[in-house]
């Protein structure tokens, strides 16, 4: 709802397209007054395949838009990231992660199969110096098929046992819950709709 207009799902998923360019954008002003602005916006990941989102964030970035399309209580905001992205030589570079050797499309892929590597050995993903977290943390848990170990693959089991890390990747009542695994639930609950069996969760 905006102004107590309800919005039409067409307009809710432009709103939504807009926001996603608009957060990154608004997100420059974090950046310290003595830093310049990045030069280069290197992109890469699935979001950014949509072309809608792309190009609202090359208009955002190089202030090809209407001030009315930025919320009015982030105007001032706005006008400082443009000042201060005006005091360079060159207009910023928007490019795909690919120009510079890294393929955008595995990427993403890539993080999440480090975190997931990191999740067996145990090993911290998040530290204090990379997303401020208060100690080096593990992320993620273990989903098993019907949350057993036995049900795991050789590799997975053999991995938790090197390095001693099944104590920290187990589905335990009261610790975690099904709300954990939201996207692995949502699909469960699908096959069970088109009567399929349950996909195999790690």
């Amino acid at each position: 709802i905006l102004n107590k207009v309800p919005l039409s799902k067409k307009d809710q998923i432009r709103t939504v397209e807009y926001f996603a360019a608009y957060s990154f954008v608004h997100s420059l002003h974090l950046t310290p007054r003595l830093w310049e602005l990045p030069a280069h916006f290197v992109l890469y990941g699935g979001g950014w395949q949509n072309p809608v989102i792309l190009n609202d964030f090359k208009c955002l970035l190089l202030s090809e838009i209407t001030e009315d399309l930025i919320l009015e209580e982030h105007r001032n905001i706005f006008r400082t990231i443009y000042q201060r992205l005006d005091g360079r030589k060159a207009k910023p570079v928007v490019d795909w992660s690919d120009a510079y050797g890294f393929s955008a499309r595995a990427m993403e892929a890539r993080i999440f199969a480090d975190m997931a590597v990191c999740r067996l050995k145990g090993q911290p993903f998040s530290t204090p110096i990379t997303t401020g977290v208060r100690k080096p943390t593990v992320g993620g848990i273990i989903r098993f098929p019907q949350k057993a170990l036995k049900n795991a693959s050789k590799n997975v089991q053999n991995i938790l046992r090197e390095y001693d890390s099944l104590r920290a990747t187990v589905d335990k009542p009261g610790l975690h819950d099904e709300r954990w695994s939201r996207a692995a639930a949502g699909w469960y609950r699908l096959s069970l709709r088109k009567a399929m069996p349950p996909m195999q969760e790690i």
